[in-house]
C-alpha cells in the first residue's frame, strides 16, 4: 500500500508552495485544512480536533504540520483563542497521529531560543520570547524523544512572495516609502531550501537520530540589510524609512536570533543558499560573476 503525505495547513505561506509541487513527492498527497477547496481536501478545525477521522492515517504516513496562528501579536492579544489552536488542538491532533505510528514534521520557530547575540544550535538551551514562541515550545516538549516526531525551527523564510518582500514590491510599485522596523536580526533562509529540507527529511527520516533541526541561512541579516539587497538587485527605486518599534513590539518577539544548524548541511547535502543568490533566482535576474 502506498504511503500518504498529509499537508496540514494548505493555505499557509509554505503550504501554498508545497501545493504547487506535490508531484515531486513519492506519496499519495492529501491536504488537511480548515477551509477545504476541493473534493480531495480533508477538513480539520483545531478548535475541535476530536472530530477528525484519524482512521485514514496509517503507519509510516508522513504528516507535515504547518497550520497555526503565526502572528506573535495575535497570540499575545488573543491568547485564549490562539492557545486553543496552537497548543491544545495541535497536541491532540499530533497524539492521535502518533498513536497510528505515522511520522509528524512539526514546524516551530527560531523564537524559542529567545534573544541570542551568540550562536544558538540545536543543542542550545531555549528561552522563548513571546506567547507564540512559548506555544511552539510547549508542543515540542510534549513529544520529546518520540522517534516519529521531528521539528523544523524556522528562521525568517525568504521568497519574492514573503510578507516583507511583497511589502517592498508594493512600495516600489506605488512610489511609497517603506517603513522598516529595526533592530530585528535573523538568519534568513531561502524558501527553496525549506522545501528541499521537507522532501529530504521524508526520505532520510531514519538517518537522523536528532529530533530538532534549525532551518536557517549562514548570514545574520536585518530588515535594513534585506532592503539594501532588494534595492541593489531588484529595484533601485526603493526608498526606506527606519523606525525603532516600542518595547511592546519586542515583548512579543526577540530582536536578535543568531541561529546556527549542526544538521542542516548534512540534510541538504550542501550549504544553504546565500540570500543574495536567492534574490537573483526569485526575481530572474542575471547574477554577476
Amino acid at each position: 500500500m502506498e504511503n500518504k503525505l498529509f499537508i496540514v495547513g494548505k493555505n499557509s505561506y509554505i503550504g501554498k508552495y508545497l501545493g504547487n509541487i506535490v508531484r515531486q513527492f513519492p506519496y499519495d498527497v492529501k491536504f488537511i485544512t480548515s477551509h477545504p477547496e476541493g473534493g480531495d481536501d480533508l477538513f480539520l478545525d483545531f478548535n475541535y480536533p476530536g472530530d477528525f477521522n484519524y482512521s485514514i492515517i496509517k503507519e509510516s504516513d508522513y504528516i507535515i504540520l504547518l497550520a497555526a496562528i503565526s502572528s506573535p501579536d495575535i497570540c499575545r492579544n488573543n491568547f485564549k483563542m490562539a492557545f486553543k489552536i496552537n497548543v491544545e488542538g495541535t497536541i491532540y491532533f499530533i497524539k492521535n497521529v502518533l498513536k497510528r505510528r505515522a511520522r509528524v514534521l512539526f514546524f516551530s520557530s527560531d523564537t524559542v531560543y529567545g534573544n541570542s547575540d551568540n550562536h544558538v544550535t540545536e543543542f542550545s538551551e531555549t528561552s522563548p520570547v513571546g506567547e507564540y514562541a512559548k506555544m511552539k515550545k510547549e508542543v515540542e516538549d510534549n513529544f520529546k524523544e518520540n522517534i516519529n516526531f521531528k521539528v523544523f525551527r524556522l528562521s525568517y523564510v525568504f521568497s519574492k512572495n514573503d510578507k516583507f518582500t511583497s511589502y517592498l514590491n508594493y512600495c516600489c510599485n506605488n512610489n511609497t516609502i517603506a517603513i522598516i522596523y529595526h533592530p530585528i536580526f535573523r538568519k534568513v533562509i531561502y524558501l527553496q531550501d525549506v522545501i528541499d529540507s521537507v522532501i529530504l527529511i521524508g526520505e532520510k527520516w531514519d538517518h537522523f537520530d536528532n529530533q530538532i533541526f534549525n532551518l536557517c541561512g549562514n548570514e545574520l541579516l536585518s530588515r535594513i540589510n534585506l532592503s539594501e539587497i532588494y534595492r541593489e538587485i531588484v529595484d533601485k527605486r526603493l526608498k526606506i524609512s527606519v523606525v525603532e518599534p516600542d518595547e511592546a513590539f519586542f515583548n512579543a518577539r526577540p530582536k536578535v536570533v543568531n541561529m546556527k544548524s549542526v544538521f542542516l548541511k548534512n540534510l541538504l547535502g550542501r550549504e544553504p543558499t546565500p540570500i543574495e543568490t536567492a534574490f537573483y533566482q526569485e526575481f530572474n535576474k542575471c547574477e554577476r560573476v
